[in-house]
């Protein structure tokens, strides 16, 4: 039995994988940097493992941080100086400047409403285009996708745009 385990190969990776989590974590290793950096500059697998446990680490940081107090109270201050800044009713190149939200947001409502009295509330787009006009089907269609309300299939050569329910 005793042999059985001896036989057993120990994977070369194990002190490796222990320490790219103690270096993503910015804890004390068992071994050297230099020895660690080495062993992934030839070690594909444990490359992955160090950009995946990278990643991980960053979105538990930026939760941890989104989740301050002083963190949200920033965000809302922010938030606020936004909506309070008086906006340039000319660009700098001279051209009428576009207010998105009330624009994109008329615009959502005359897609919503073209799409609202069609049965299955579902519509080809170039007919959109055609009664709607470009702008407004592209701007509406653009504002009730980023809310989640507009699907879009494909049958053949044709796109359809659809209310989400």
């Amino acid at each position: 039995m005793n042999n059985k385990k001896n036989n057993k190969r120990k994977n070369p990776c194990d002190k490796y994988q222990q320490a790219i989590t103690h270096y993503v974590l910015d804890q004390e290793m068992d071994i050297s940097k230099e020895e660690l950096f080495g062993h992934l500059a030839q070690c594909e697998k444990c490359q992955k493992d160090a950009r995946e446990w990278r990643a991980t680490s960053s979105v538990l940081r930026a939760q941890e941080y989104d989740a301050r107090p002083e963190s949200k109270k920033k965000f809302e201050e922010f938030l606020a100086k936004l909506h309070q800044a008086p906006l340039s009713g000319v660009t700098p190149q001279g051209e009428k400047f576009i207010d998105v939200r009330q624009e994109f947001g008329s615009k959502a409502g005359l897609v919503y409403n073209h799409l609202i009295k069609i049965p299955e509330a579902k519509a080809r787009i170039d007919e959109m285009v055609k009664e709607l006009g470009l702008t407004a089907t592209i701007a509406g269609m653009s504002w009730l996708a980023s809310e989640k309300k507009l699907g879009l299939s494909l049958s053949g050569k044709d796109v359809y745009a659809f209310l989400q329910r």
